[in-house]
């Protein structure tokens, strides 16, 4: 009984989460927190119904977390961290109990507003592209950047790779709307190029390029060449007035300024070459534990004279992350460390597996969470707020059998 009074409050905390995302941490942490403290309260009435072998394996994954806390070479900011990490925790396990007790009409209500979020997000985006202020007047100082309602905060392309690409999964599911889907996407491919993150945009090609290979089996012959036509105006269109965004694509692809040099020496010679060396290092001192959650900011520190000596790269290598999944996990948490959380991950993803019945949801959910594993392109720190967030909310989604419509 008590569960079921929760449902309308989880549903509402849960359908606002997008916007706490744009608004920022404070907000985002603000309703994980009210998040736990309903778990807490409600801890025996959770208890009875949730899947016990989520709580466990989570639980395992808590426990783990506190004893990278006592291998720390600084306690006090690892023990911060890895201590509040449960909100995420209680999160996914909340959700994914709730999320598939919502009714068809609430959960279509959820999925609509998501949308009109992120339709508001592409389109501010594409504003402050053609006029150089978003639609409330700020204009951000780099002219090759957008970043819409997320101001100074160059994260926008982050957010519609997340997020944006989810919504249209769970929008085809409920409506089986392709036309609209399938212009939804590519605005939504269009808007992330022009935040011009170069890594972002790339992360979000590919997860366009399969929900397309999905829903095309829905299309015959004529509409994909007709489709594919409109893709390529599309194309077109968008770099032909967006010549700003593609100078600061094409000014990187070389990596750095080095001439007469191979591509691996070029890549080095750059901050995120840098930070793979400083990783490299640190795992070299520290490989079974690693040196503790949020200590790659201290720890890098040691080694810049190293760097720029031995390996004689010029870009520094410190950073607040290393800007790479691997890097992170590796450097922060060990070899046993990393070989353990990705052992968590695969456990509950063979749950999954076995539990069959796939839809486009569980498909483009799973597709996110691969692509942010791909070497090399750059990602946030795994165990921050809105990275954590935007993670797990994915993964709760691919954990969800939903009853859908069709044959997704």
């Amino acid at each position: 009984m008590i569960l079921k009074k929760l449902s309308n409050p989880i549903f509402y905390l849960f359908a606002f989460l997008p916007i706490a995302l744009i608004v920022g941490s404070f907000a985002t942490n603000f309703l994980l927190l009210i998040f736990l403290i309903i778990f807490i309260f409600s801890f025996k009435n959770f208890f009875k119904e949730i899947n016990k072998n989520y709580f466990y394996v989570l639980l395992c994954f808590y426990f783990y977390l506190n004893l990278n806390t006592i291998a720390s070479n600084n306690l006090d900011i690892t023990f911060e961290r890895n201590f509040s990490y449960l909100r995420f925790l209680v999160f996914f396990i909340v959700i994914n109990y709730f999320i598939t007790k919502f009714d068809q009409k609430k959960f279509k209500k959820l999925v609509k507003f998501w949308i009109i979020i992120n339709l508001i997000l592409c389109f501010d985006l594409i504003f402050q592209n053609i006029f150089g202020h978003n639609i409330i007047g700020y204009k951000l100082n780099d002219q090759f950047r957008n970043s819409s309602f997320f101001f100074e905060e160059l994260v926008a392309g982050g957010f519609i790779f997340s997020i944006g690409y989810l919504t249209g999964a769970l929008f085809y599911l409920k409506f089986r709307k392709k036309y609209i889907t399938l212009f939804y996407l590519t605005l939504l491919t269009v808007a992330c190029f022009l935040t011009g993150e170069r890594s972002n945009f790339i992360k979000s090609v590919i997860l366009y390029l399969f929900f397309i290979a999905i829903i095309f089996r829905d299309f015959n012959k004529k509409e994909i060449l007709t489709i594919l036509s409109l893709i390529l105006i599309s194309t077109f269109v968008t770099l032909k007035f967006s010549t700003n965004t593609v100078e600061r694509f094409k000014s990187q692809v070389q990596f750095s300024n080095i001439k007469h040099s191979n591509l691996i020496n070029k890549y080095l010679d750059t901050q995120w070459g840098a930070h793979a060396v400083v990783s490299y290092l640190i795992i070299k001192d520290n490989p079974y534990f690693g040196v503790g959650n949020k200590n790659f900011r201290h720890e890098c520190a040691k080694y810049q004279k190293i760097l720029k000596k031995d390996y004689k790269i010029r870009a520094s290598g410190c950073a607040t992350h290393p800007h790479q999944i691997y890097y992170e996990l590796l450097s922060e948490h060990g070899i046993i460390g990393t070989l353990f959380i990705f052992l968590i991950f695969f456990y509950l993803i063979l749950i999954r597996f076995k539990q069959k019945n796939f839809n486009i949801v569980n498909y483009i959910s799973l597709a996110h969470i691969i692509i942010i594993l791909i070497p090399i392109l750059p990602y946030g720190s795994f165990f921050t707020s809105n990275i954590a967030t935007v993670f797990w909310i994915n993964f709760i989604f691919f954990m969800t059998q939903f009853k859908p419509r069709g044959k997704y």
